[in-house]
């Protein structure tokens, strides 16, 4: 996508001319009109992915830095850490996220063995299979699902949505649609859509849980190009073009004002001018005589505003995408003493609030079903961090803590020797060992107080 949008660049920089010295014409001004791209069929939206690695990192930046730290257990939940490698819950739901991101939602959908689950049962409300059955995860993309055919025109919708109660998907090994109960798929939201759709629901489910960030994308990049075919218009009525010719006052003189003669020497002066100027362009070559000289007066070089016109594109992709230019084009961000930190942090708090709002709910369901399949008690979890501080930041933090730590064991409060070892044992600030630890409570615990 950016490297088509700088191809079109190109093709912007080289209609910076003068429309009158005749090299250009109303096709160079024509896409200046354009507000919105069209929209891209998810067909489309695959083979960007597919073949665009600046956009598909963008587009994946956000799933892959959420899946990079993962989530914590608590202690001695062994049990649950092999769950979620057995059945590659970080993977599918990283998958999951980036289905969302591409296409505007994705569906996730437990796999059970057959002899425990047949066609008949996923049509209907949702029932866990008997203890271990559960095999893994199938991934839907909206265009993958529809509303099956005996249902259109009809209201039955999942409450407070205009989501259908049943979705049908083509079966690729039996050649039947299969019918499949909302209560049987997860729902992965992608970017909030704030136009209501219009009939997708008696079509398949595209836009039915969020807006395409590519589409988003390509639109930015859209109006941005836009922008710049303007901008190449101003630049090139702001182009003189003037071509010094030996003869011109002679030729002038034997002519009468106003005679056809007069209008057949200015027509072929003005012919001559175009040919000139059309010719000193990149692409062709032009003869002068010794006498003549031609010269181009214009606001900047082409050169020069062709590098600008690309570093404005590219700005306007990165915004698009609100992605730190570090991580998607592998360079720092721009201004004096900018080493991308800000950008990053703001960065990481978009993808917590993402992974609090959007990933949640989904593990907690998959967490539901694993551990009924599994025999597992629930387990508390939390999501590890996803900006590490660095050695300055974690020493100022750790004299802050110090420093608190200090007025809390002088101020003699009870119990506290013992939640300021766990602390330092927890974030391994000392090497404290569980005995160790266990001692200093126990003593609490018979003083009633610090020992």
């Amino acid at each position: 996508m950016l490297l088509q949008a700088l191809r079109n660049t190109a093709q912007t920089i080289s209609g910076l001319i003068n429309q009158q010295s005749g090299m250009g014409g109303a096709g160079d001004h024509s896409g200046a009109q354009v507000s919105f791209g069209r929209d891209l069929n998810p067909l489309e939206i695959a083979q960007w992915m597919d073949r665009e690695r600046i956009l598909r990192n963008a587009i994946e930046a956000k799933p892959d830095a959420i899946a990079r730290v993962w989530r914590s257990y608590g202690e001695d939940r062994d049990d649950w850490i092999e769950a979620d490698e057995k059945f590659d819950i970080k993977g599918n739901c990283e998958t999951a996220l980036n289905y969302a991101a591409a296409f505007g939602g994705a569906f996730i959908m437990p796999r059970f063995d057959v002899s425990a689950v047949d066609d008949e049962q996923i049509s209907e409300e949702f029932r866990q299979p008997r203890a271990g059955s559960l095999l893994g995860w199938k991934i839907f993309c909206p265009q993958d699902l529809r509303t099956p055919t005996t249902m259109r025109g009809k209201t039955e919708t999942q409450p407070g949505t205009d989501l259908p109660m049943l979705y049908e998907v083509k079966n690729m090994v039996g050649g039947k649609n299969l019918k499949i109960h909302h209560s049987w798929t997860i729902p992965v939201f992608g970017a909030t859509c704030y136009s209501r759709r219009t009939g997708q629901v008696a079509h398949d489910l595209t836009g039915a849980l969020g807006v395409s960030e590519v589409q988003m994308i390509s639109d930015h990049l859209t109006r941005a190009l836009s922008g710049l075919q303007q901008l190449s218009h101003m630049l090139a009525k702001a182009n003189i073009d003037t071509l010094q010719s030996a003869g011109v006052s002679a030729a002038k003189e034997s002519c009468e004002p106003g005679s056809p003669e007069m209008q057949q020497m200015i027509t072929h002066m003005l012919q001559d001018a175009a040919a000139a100027v059309q010719g000193a362009s990149v692409y062709q070559p032009v003869i002068l005589d010794l006498e003549e000289k031609l010269d181009r007066l214009g606001l900047s070089s082409g050169a020069t505003a062709s590098v600008g016109m690309v570093e404005t594109l590219i700005g306007a992709f990165v915004a698009a995408t609100g992605v730190p230019r570090t991580l998607i084009l592998g360079e720092q961000g721009k201004g004096l003493n900018n080493g991308g930190e800000a950008d990053l942090r703001n960065f990481y708090d978009s993808v917590s609030a993402l992974r609090e709002s959007r990933l949640t709910p989904v593990l907690n369901r998959i967490d539901e079903i694993v551990a009924a399949d599994q025999g597992l008690s629930q387990v508390e979890w939390e999501y590890k961090p996803l900006f590490e501080p660095s050695e300055k930041e974690r020493a100022e933090i750790e004299a802050k803590n110090a420093e608190r730590d200090a007025k809390y064991l002088s101020a003699d409060i009870p119990y506290i020797t013992s939640r300021v070892a766990e602390r330092l044992q927890r974030e391994k600030v000392y090497a404290f060992t569980d005995e160790q630890v266990k001692d200093i409570a126990e003593t609490e615990e018979l003083t009633g107080r610090d020992g």
